[in-house]
């Protein structure tokens, strides 16, 4: 291309051929240069989908794990409660019943859990 304008200012006869050479280079380059901006429009697009992938993922992840994690540590506090009672709630209660209760508060606790981490993460994004 600068051969061309080159040739274009010592050579006046050569005007005519060097400026259909720069208007076939220009069409090549104007379908090149959409093709180009079409690419790199798909490839922001990629990049994006992928990166809100990678975010939702890891937030579940994060999500799985601090639900694990914070129902392991009040199902074994609510075991050892249980297990501390005196003996007299015992003799009171059948063992179906005390059972029954902590099998009942375990899957509240897991519900809730779940529940409480999630409004609490989605009003975190939508507060900051």
């Amino acid at each position: 291309m600068h051969i061309l304008l080159l040739f274009n200012f010592e050579l006046p006869g050569l005007d005519f051929v060097s400026r259909a050479q720069l208007a076939e280079q220009s069409k090549g380059t104007e379908t090149a240069g959409k093709y180009n901006r079409e690419l790199s429009g798909a490839i922001v697009y990629l990049v994006l989908v992928l990166a809100f992938g990678f975010t939702a993922l890891s937030q579940s992840m994060l999500f799985a794990q601090l639900c694990n994690s914070s129902g392991r540590v009040l199902h074994e506090r609510l075991l050892a409660r249980i297990l501390r009672a005196p003996i007299r709630f015992f003799q009171v209660n059948t063992p179906g019943r005390v059972l029954n209760r902590l099998v009942n508060d375990m899957s509240m606790i897991d519900e809730f859990l779940q529940l409480f981490y999630r409004n609490t993460l989605r009003v975190k994004v939508s507060n900051s």
